[in-house]
């Protein structure tokens, strides 16, 4: 980052938003994991419905019950969650302030966001204040996150895909053969028009 202003004197610094939602949810998940090693009689629930706990809360279902397994009775995905929820304040609380990050994230608002980096709630886990202290570390990249509408996510998906590219193609005896062909799929060449003598 230091580079970056010393070439860039005007550069505003943007955090990803993919990225700083990922290490949330590394912090809730490692939370999970805790929890599930001290409480042996939940551990096949946590292990089992580990994505349910990720999702978003306003997008568990309310309404259509099935039998889910390690439950003797017909449930929703809310109701497994509140019962995983259960066993632990701490992985409850984390969860709440997970959600609660992650839907002020999704609907870029700053003062939320800003509020519960700089005043977290006591009782959540310790992951989850290693991750609230780490983005408070850099509380100006994460607000310019929900600021702009930047990502670098179209170049990651372009690395991504020039790795693929490498991969399946078996090695390339030309880099500019291999250029080319990365230009063609990505649909960044550019057409040469080339003038007749004529």
């Amino acid at each position: 980052m230091q580079l970056n202003t010393s070439c860039f004197h005007k550069a505003e610094i943007i955090t990803d938003r993919f990225h700083i939602v990922q290490h949330l949810n590394r912090a809730l998940n490692s939370t999970r994991i805790s929890v599930m090693n001290d409480e042996p009689n939940s551990k096949t629930k946590f292990k089992t419905y580990w994505k349910l706990i990720l999702k978003d809360n306003l997008k568990l279902d309310n309404n259509n019950s099935n039998y889910y397994r390690c439950y003797r009775h017909l449930m929703n995905e809310s109701m497994v969650v509140d019962d995983l929820l259960r066993v632990d304040k701490i992985l409850e609380e984390t969860y709440w302030v997970h959600q609660r990050l992650t839907q002020a994230i999704r609907n870029k608002n700053i003062t939320t966001l800003l509020e519960i980096l700089n005043d977290p709630p006591k009782n959540i886990s310790k992951q989850m204040k290693k991750a609230i202290n780490t983005l408070t570390k850099y509380e100006v990249s994460v607000s310019n996150a929900l600021k702009y509408p930047y990502s670098n996510g179209r170049l990651e998906g372009t690395n991504n895909l020039i790795k693929v590219i490498k991969r399946i193609a078996f090695g390339y005896r030309s880099f500019e053969n291999f250029r080319t062909r990365v230009l063609l799929i990505c649909n960044t060449m550019v057409r040469l028009e080339i003038k007749s003598t004529h």
